[in-house]
C-alpha cells in the first residue's frame, strides 16, 4: 500500500509491502475498493416466550434468595450469644 502506515478506510495499521489491506481489502490501486465499509443488516428476531418466563423464575429465585440470606442474617444477629445478650435472673427467697 505504498507506505501507509494506517489504511484510509478502516483505520487499520498496514504494512508497506502489503499490496491492499488485509483488514477490509481496500487497494489504492483499484477504484472499486475505495467506497465505504458496507455492515451488514441487522436481523431482528422475536424473543420466545419460553425465554422471557425462564429469566423471569431466575430472577424471582435470586429475589427469594437475597431475601432469605437477608432473614436469616437478621435472625443470627438477634439470637447471637455473647455477654451483651446475656441476661441474669436473680432469685429471691420470701
Amino acid at each position: 500500500m505504498e507506505t501507509l502506515l494506517v489504511c484510509p478506510r478502516c483505520g487499520a495499521f498496514v504494512q508497506p509491502e502489503w499490496s491492499s489491506c488485509r483488514i477490509c481489502g481496500y487497494n489504492p490501486h483499484d477504484a472499486s475498493t475505495h467506497g465505504p465499509i458496507e455492515r451488514p443488516a441487522r436481523v431482528r428476531e422475536r424473543v420466545k416466550p419460553a425465554t422471557v418466563i425462564g429469566g423471569l423464575c431466575t430472577l424471582a429465585l435470586l429475589a427469594a434468595l437475597a431475601f432469605g440470606v437477608v432473614r436469616g442474617g437478621i435472625y443470627l444477629w438477634d439470637h447471637r450469644s455473647g455477654p451483651v445478650n446475656h441476661q441474669e435472673y436473680v432469685v429471691i427467697e420470701r
